[in-house]
């Protein structure tokens, strides 16, 4: 197979993955250092709702409020997940937020439990 035909079945791969939205997710509370929505932990306790590797992610406050609107420090990235530290806030506390993934809706992303009948 010569690139030009490799790189044509790779762009027909992509095009054909359809994505879907996880749940939201909110594992962690304020508490302690911060809140920690990250993936890592999220898959670990999730795996049957969530994806190892994300191509995007949502953020809010557990009200409903977009991350960018809460004027705190705080980092969201569909590859770590969403972080808050409450050292980097000027009142010392995170609000308590809220994530969701957009993961790969295709069967062979996500493990599976087989019930028997």
């Amino acid at each position: 197979m010569n690139y030009l035909t490799w790189m044509l079945l790779i762009k027909t791969l992509m095009q054909c993955s359809t994505y879907e939205w996880t749940p939201w997710f909110d594992r962690d509370n304020p508490s302690g250092t911060g809140d920690w929505e990250t993936v890592t932990s999220l898959y670990n306790e999730n795996p049957n709702q969530m994806c190892q590797n994300p191509v995007d992610i949502q953020c809010q406050t557990t009200v409903g409020s977009n991350y960018t609107s809460t004027g705190e420090v705080v980092s969201c990235s569909a590859s770590v997940g969403l972080v808050c530290k409450n050292a980097d806030q000027t009142d010392g506390s995170c609000q308590d937020y809220r994530v969701r993934f957009k993961c790969p809706s295709d069967l062979d992303h996500f493990p599976t439990t087989v019930v028997p009948s």
